[in-house]
């Protein structure tokens, strides 16, 4: 249906989002808030700091033997998702998104909250962020790559892994050394089903750290080429015709390229890349809690817990609604519940679009020339600075 020519909504809408982030631009501190302020991938977290970590995840299917030029990463129209977006988002510290990607035959769903204190103020150095996952067919089985990533952005911070996951054992503990910024506690827990297999990487990203899908491609492009170099038939002497070497052949020929990370990190690593390949059959979830390393064990052991996760994004859908149905007041007015529906999840990507950037900016101004006797345009590189952008 066709709500856009609703005036009051589109009206009411505006004036709340535009209540809502201007506080979000001038309340302080800006270094010390974490958000999704990465509307360029499908999922991603950092905080409004220039030198911030960057969390992010990507997927493909493994299956598929273009699967380099099929990461699922960055928005782009070339992934052709059947549909994805904001269905909740407050512009601040709680969002739910829906991925449904027909290809990889998935249904994602990605969560993010900051908890709250006991006097109910949002606490800004934490964050929970959960990525759940459900065959697209109910009844049907699929194979995914699911991976995560942790990235650093200044040479000078460094993780120190407290323990690694095995295939058995699949929770993950590291801390984030980010000097002034302050350490960082960082858990992965994850729910997936047997059969399951999971494998890491830890490399150097230099000044590209950011660059996912660059290093995922750096890595596999080689082994690719080493995998089927070995399946190039051998001839030695005469040629063999019993049937069971052949048959052997024929199946080494056909064998598909199955793609894991070497398992491989050294404290030099500026980039923890982390790839979980999954039978998705049933559902799936994987939390991901960052805390400051300060902050005492008898929280973070509450927030690495499934069920308290499952209590504060069930608070945060509520309180959303709520907070929703109480500015807006579109049931009163008559509006039905797709009309509801659809003004929510407008307003909501339009608050989750919201992204920080940090650097330098070019600035189109006029100068007069004495040899032209004319004004004429010229780019002029600023100093580096803040600002948030919407998408």
């Amino acid at each position: 249906p066709n709500y856009l020519g609703s005036r009051p909504v589109r009206i009411t809408l505006a004036v709340f989002a535009f209540a809502l982030i201007v506080p979000l631009i001038f309340s302080a501190p800006i270094s010390a808030k974490w958000g999704t302020y990465r509307p360029n991938v499908y999922f991603g977290v950092r905080s409004k700091s220039e030198l911030s970590s960057l969390f992010g995840i990507a997927w493909f299917d493994p299956q598929n033997p273009n699967f380099l030029d099929a990461i699922r990463h960055d928005c782009e129209e070339f992934d052709k998702l059947k549909r994805y977006g904001w269905l909740k988002h407050n512009g601040d510290s709680f969002g739910v998104q829906e991925l449904l990607d027909q290809h990889v035959g998935v249904n994602l769903t990605t969560q993010f909250i900051q908890p709250v204190d006991e006097n109910g103020v949002v606490q800004k150095d934490r964050w929970v962020a959960r990525v759940s996952g459900e065959p697209l067919q109910s009844g049907s089985t699929t194979k995914m790559s699911f991976l995560w990533y942790l990235s650093l952005s200044d040479i000078q911070h460094s993780f120190k892994v407290k323990n690694m996951p095995t295939d058995d054992s699949p929770d993950i503990k590291l801390m984030i050394k980010s000097g002034q910024a302050g350490d960082h506690i960082f858990n992965v827990n994850a729910a997936i089903s047997q059969g399951s297999s999971i494998s890491f990487i830890g490399l150097n990203g230099g000044r590209d750290s950011w660059d996912i899908k660059s290093h995922v491609k750096n890595i596999y492009q080689p082994l690719l080429a080493q995998h089927y170099r070995k399946k190039k038939p051998q001839e030695h002497g005469k040629k063999k015709k019993d049937s069971e070497h052949k048959e052997k052949k024929q199946k080494q020929k056909h064998e598909p390229f199955i793609p894991k990370l070497p398992n491989t990190f050294d404290s030099s690593s500026t980039v923890l890349l982390f790839q979980y390949d999954l039978i998705v059959g049933t559902p799936f979830s994987i939390d991901f809690i960052l805390t400051p390393s300060t902050a005492p064990k008898q929280e973070n052991d509450q927030l690495s817990a499934m069920k308290y996760v499952d209590y504060l994004l069930e608070k945060g859908k509520k309180e959303y609604d709520n907070r929703f149905s109480q500015v807006f007041g579109l049931e009163k007015k008559g509006y039905s519940k797709d009309e509801i529906k659809f003004a929510s999840e407008s307003m909501s990507n339009l608050l989750g679009g919201i992204g920080y950037f940090f650097g330098d900016s070019i600035h189109q101004m006029t100068r007069f020339d004495s040899r032209m006797q004319e004004n004429v345009w010229q780019n002029i590189v600023m100093s580096p600075s803040n600002l948030l952008t919407a998408v």
